[in-house]
């Protein structure tokens, strides 16, 4: 059985890069990746908040491309260097951003002063990859569509046990996720990440650790496999 060797994936490095550094959460992370690599299957996460941003990205796109006179398209390059992997979302000549899509106001992070961890880390990832210093990350809370919408009314039928999802409560939701009559500022949040020397070294540091131990894990198994 041939398997190929473990690397830390981009949108992983948030957990391998802690602030405790490499430890139980990141070894949790690895074996999680090494099981894919093992059983040759990813398991993709499913979820309303991802098939909205899904859904959206277009929308997102349009909206930057104008706010900011970018022509960008959705990047499906995949990146690779001897620490890291990963596929930035949009690349421009010496920038790359990440677009976040908020399913609501619940999880929009208007009042955030710093960008999540997780985040933050990819997208230095991301940066690194690319050879660069500078990137985004690009948070917008648009419309829901109306297919999401219509699972947002039938689950508010069942909440109030009623037997049919009728218009008035189909509008009475729609209205709900509309956010498209509010200013700009209220559906537009920007997170500027720049990437140091000093972020490397971190990045190297724990990576370094992650991969040895996945492929540790790949090597036991390996010979587990063999002597069979």
């Amino acid at each position: 059985m041939s398997l190929k060797k473990y690397k830390v994936r981009c949108s992983s490095l948030g957990v391998i890069c802690a602030k405790k550094g490499f430890a139980k959460t990141g070894m949790s992370k690895v074996q999680e990746e090494v099981k894919a690599i093992i059983y040759e299957r990813r398991r993709e996460i499913r979820s309303k908040y991802l098939t909205k941003g899904n859904v959206a990205e277009v929308d997102c796109v349009d909206q930057l491309n104008a706010m900011y006179g970018l022509e960008i398209e959705k990047n499906e390059k995949h990146f690779s260097n001897e620490w890291i992997e990963g596929t930035p979302d949009f690349i421009e000549p010496a920038f790359c951003r990440d677009i976040k899509n908020s399913y609501d106001e619940t999880t929009f992070p208007l009042f955030d002063e710093e960008l999540d961890h997780n985040y933050l880390w990819q997208m230095k990832g991301y940066l690194w990859l690319l050879g660069m210093t500078k990137g985004s990350v690009d948070y917008f809370l648009n419309d829901l569509s109306d297919e999401l919408v219509e699972k947002e009314a039938w689950n508010e039928v069942r909440r109030l046990g009623l037997s049919e999802l009728d218009m008035e409560l189909f509008d009475k939701t729609k209205a709900l996720y509309t956010f498209s009559d509010l200013p700009i500022e209220l559906r537009y949040k920007n997170f500027p990440v720049e990437l140091t020397d000093a972020d490397i070294i971190v990045i190297k540091t724990n990576v370094e650790k992650a991969n040895e131990y996945g492929n540790m894990l790949l090597e036991k198994y390996r010979l587990k496999f063999e002597t069979k």
